[in-house]
């Protein structure tokens, strides 16, 4: 088994992996007991003998075409939901395509980034890229995407809704979100290749920088340094730094982007699990340690970016300003198969340099400020936006 140690905090995109235990479990009873004839011990085959029981009873008595790749998808899909944790998914190979695909900053679809609120068990609109179909079709921050085609989505099937708005650049698929006040708005859009670059920054006056982090890909920690380089070189002695709307992403990234501001051999983040001991994430040292900071947050802050958040907060070195973040305090693996499939497993649980995981919980901001419901719905002016005034006077008296 070819195993990808890629470590996630992802928040939004349920997509995606698990062990050799499991490989044990279902590669070595499930798929040659039924649908083979290798032989097993006697305790496993009482234990799954259900299973091959059902699966003989179909093939006798159902009334169409019993596919066993349909059924095995179906099964191992079926144990990872039995667990009842939304971000441990088994993927089949174009799911878990998409899966990499996202990861890696490059992609065919609509130009989504999307946040699984299990708490009201919707779909809901993270980011839209610029210039991507979604952004054509008028798409906005929090709407919640209901059905893709004519499959209707929700938080537990958003890994399902990822793979349906994927697909080949150039073909059309529908998407139907519900925007509040409004209702339910169906939009046909024309699939591009989307590239994602997930660090954005300027200078807003003489002294302060600006940078946006929209999630943490493989290309976000040496863009971010290099953005820091760049605003410092032409005069940045502050910096407001907006997670708002960040879903998370490779754990490695946040740490290596937290390392610019925390001395080298600091603790970033430990994680510790049933099957895994402690480890402690520690920074490589930067920079820019000591240079004043605010962050931005609001609840679609998830995640890697909590990890990141909960690391400037325990060392005291940011001010945090807007509304609650998610909660996410979990941290997932990914695991890939010879059959291009791959599973999604919770692991273990994070803790902040002091102690405090956030599972369910998240971060309280220093200074809370609503964003509010009607400016949602119209085009974006940091000039109005509440959130943005309040960081860029609060950075003004730190410098």
């Amino acid at each position: 088994m070819k195993q990808d140690k890629k470590i996630l905090i992802i928040g939004f995109v349920a997509l995606l992996l698990f062990t050799n235990i499991f490989s044990f479990l279902f590669g070595g009873i499930f798929s040659r007991n039924i649908f083979g004839s290798a032989s097993t011990s006697s305790n496993a085959n009482d234990q799954y003998s259900k299973l091959n029981q059902v699966r003989s009873d179909l093939e006798k008595m159902y009334d169409g075409n019993v596919d066993d790749s349909s059924l095995m998808e179906g099964a191992v899909k079926g144990m990872a939901d039995s667990l009842g944790d939304p971000y441990t998914v088994y993927m089949n190979a174009q799911e878990y395509s998409d899966f990499n695909s996202q990861s890696s900053g490059q992609f065919s679809g609509i130009g989504v980034q999307i946040l699984a609120n299990h708490d009201i068990n919707k779909i809901v609109v993270a980011a839209v890229f610029k210039n991507s179909p979604a952004e054509g079709a008028g798409v906005k921050v929090n709407d919640y995407i209901v059905k893709v085609g004519d499959v209707d989505v929700d938080a537990t099937s958003s890994d399902k809704a990822v793979s349906l708005m994927r697909g080949p650049e150039g073909t059309n698929v529908t998407v139907t979100i519900y925007r509040e006040g409004t209702g339910n708005i169906t939009l046909t859009m024309k699939r591009a290749i989307v590239t994602v670059n997930t660090v954005t920054s300027e200078m807003i006056s003489d002294k302060v920088g600006y940078i946006t982090v929209s999630m943490f890909d493989a290309n976000t920690s040496a863009n971010f340094k290099n953005a820091l380089n760049d605003l410092k070189g032409k005069g940045m002695t502050g910096l407001i730094l907006d997670l708002r709307d960040n879903p998370g992403g490779l754990v490695d990234q946040c740490v290596a982007m937290a390392s610019n501001f925390i001395k080298r051999g600091d603790v970033v983040v430990s994680t510790k699990g049933k099957a895994s001991p402690e480890e402690k994430l520690t920074s490589a040292g930067g920079n820019f340690i000591g240079l004043p900071m605010v962050i931005l947050m609001n609840g679609n802050s998830a995640s890697a970016s909590e990890i990141f958040i909960g690391a400037m907060i325990d060392y005291k070195l940011a001010t945090t300003v807007g509304t609650k973040s998610f909660g996410k305090g979990i941290v997932q693996t990914t695991h890939s198969y010879p059959d291009g499939t791959a599973l999604k497993v919770t692991i273990c649980k994070y803790y902040t340099p002091s102690g405090n995981n956030i599972q369910g919980i998240g971060f309280q901001p220093d200074i809370n400020v609503e964003y509010p419901a009607d400016l949602l719905q119209q085009t974006y002016n940091r000039d109005t936006d509440p959130q943005f005034q309040k960081a860029l006077e609060t950075i003004n008296s730190k410098i």
